[in-house]
C-alpha cells in the first residue's frame, strides 16, 4: 500500500517537476534592412502581326521578331537573357450593324508573341528602349528592376536582423537583472520592395527613355528568436549591496534576492 501511495505521489508531481526544469525564455523580433541600387532591368514586350490571312499574320510577326532580335544582339544582350514567354494566333472580329442588330464579323487574324529580355547595363537603358520601340514592337508591357547583388543584400539583412534581436533581448534581460543565454530557436520572414519599375506603355517608355530614376531596392528580413534567460550578478555600487544576485529557479515566480556571501 505504501509503495502504491509513493508511486501515485510521484506521478502527480511529474508535471510540476518538468515545469520547474523548463528554462526561462525571452522571445523578441529583430528587423534587418538592406538597400541596393538596381543594376538590371527586365523588359517584356509584345510583337503583333495582323493580316486577313493567318499565314501572313505569322509572317509579319516573324519579321518584326527578327528586327527585335537584331536590336538586342547589337546591344550586346546575351542570348540566355532573351526568351519567348508566350505566343498566340487568333481570329480578330469587328463590330457591324445589320438590319438594326449588332453583330461581330471576322476581320482577319492576329499573331502575338511575348518576348522578355534583361538589360544588365542600365546606362544604356534609354538607348536600348528607343531601338526596341523603333523595331516595331506592338507594346512594352512591363519594365521591372532588380539587382545582381540581391543575395548579398539578403545576407546582410539577415545579420542585421539577428543583431537587432540580440540587442533588444539584451536590453530586456538587463532590465530584469538577467542575461541572455543560448539561442533556443530562430525563425525568419523575408520581404522585398521594388521602389522603381512598374508597367510602362510604349509612349511612356519613349518619353522617358533618355534616362530613368533608378531608386533603390529594399530587402527586409524579420527574425523571431528565443533565448534562454539566465540570472546574472548585480552591478556594484547600487542597491542591493555588491555581491548579491537574483536567482529564480521556478519560472513564472518573482526573482529571489540571495544575500552576498560574507568574507
Amino acid at each position: 500500500m505504501l509503495r502504491y501511495a509513493l508511486w501515485t505521489v510521484s506521478l502527480l508531481l511529474l508535471p510540476f517537476l518538468a515545469r520547474a526544469e523548463e528554462p526561462r525564455q525571452i522571445s523578441v523580433e529583430g528587423t534587418g534592412i538592406e538597400s541596393v541600387v538596381p543594376d538590371e532591368a527586365h523588359i517584356s514586350v509584345a510583337i503583333i502581326g495582323r493580316d486577313q490571312k493567318s499565314s501572313e499574320a505569322v509572317k509579319l510577326n516573324a519579321a518584326t521578331t527578327k528586327k527585335l532580335l537584331k536590336v538586342l544582339a547589337d546591344a550586346k544582350i546575351d542570348e540566355k537573357n532573351i526568351r519567348t514567354t508566350g505566343y498566340e494566333l487568333h481570329q480578330v472580329t469587328k463590330r457591324v450593324t445589320r438590319g438594326g442588330e449588332v453583330e461581330y464579323a471576322p476581320d482577319g487574324f492576329q499573331a502575338v508573341q511575348s518576348i522578355s529580355f534583361t538589360v544588365c547595363d542600365l546606362d544604356k537603358f534609354g538607348e536600348i528602349m528607343d531601338a526596341v520601340v523603333s523595331s516595331g514592337v506592338g507594346s512594352v508591357d512591363r519594365v521591372a528592376f532588380s539587382s545582381s547583388k540581391a543575395g548579398e543584400a539578403m545576407e546582410k539583412a539577415r545579420k542585421k536582423a539577428v543583431e537587432d534581436a540580440h540587442k533588444k533581448a539584451a536590453t530586456l534581460a538587463d532590465s530584469a537583472h538577467c542575461k541572455v543565454g543560448w539561442v533556443i530557436s530562430i525563425s525568419e520572414q523575408s520581404g522585398f520592395r521594388n521602389s522603381p519599375g512598374g508597367d510602362y506603355s510604349e509612349s511612356r517608355v519613349a518619353a522617358s527613355s533618355p534616362g530613368i530614376a533608378k531608386g533603390t531596392l529594399t530587402y527586409t528580413v524579420k527574425v523571431n528568436v528565443k533565448w534562454e534567460m539566465k540570472p546574472r550578478p548585480l552591478t556594484s555600487g547600487g542597491n542591493p549591496e555588491e555581491g548579491e544576485t537574483y536567482e529564480n529557479v521556478i519560472p513564472g515566480k518573482p526573482a529571489v534576492l540571495r544575500p552576498a556571501e560574507k568574507k
